[in-house]
């Protein structure tokens, strides 16, 4: 995950600074990571731990699925503590100043999100996988 999350980034978001600086890509520090490249790496690991160890891949899927929503809500809690992804100015009595936003208070959104992609999907997922269901049920895309 960690390693596809900054090869995503380098590619997606650096790619320009990439190609300048291939060492930037280790630079940890200067730049982030993307949560597309961490689920493709994550996918990739996947197939290759499913193909060692003689396990269907779905079946898999299936039983990392519920434990994603972690990651999710960890990765909005970090969004929250580095000040990223505030959400819109508003008035609402819980609204967050940020520093360097202009001192208007503003949704948290980060924080909704570690709630309805951690909290919330985590437990839907969790519920689902308790009952026996056919192979690839909790890994949307299979067939």
């Amino acid at each position: 995950m960690v390693l596809g999350g900054r090869l995503g980034y380098a590619l997606f978001y650096g790619f320009d600074r990439l190609i300048e600086n291939p060492l930037w890509l280790f630079q940890v520090w200067d730049g982030g990571m993307s949560f597309h490249g961490g689920l493709i790496g994550v996918l990739i690991a996947s197939l290759l731990f499913a193909r060692k160890h003689g396990l269907a891949f779905f079946q898999l899927t299936d039983f990392i699925a519920p434990l994603v929503p972690i990651g999710l809500g960890a990765g909005r809690i970090g969004n929250f503590i580095n000040h990223e992804l505030p959400g819109r100015v508003t008035d609402v009595p819980w609204a967050l100043v940020f520093p360097g936003m202009g001192g208007q208070g503003r949704h948290p959104s980060s924080l909704y999100q570690f709630f309805l992609e951690g909290v919330v999907l985590f437990t839907i997922l969790w519920l689902v996988s308790l009952t026996p269901r056919r192979r690839g049920f909790s890994s949307p895309g299979s067939s």
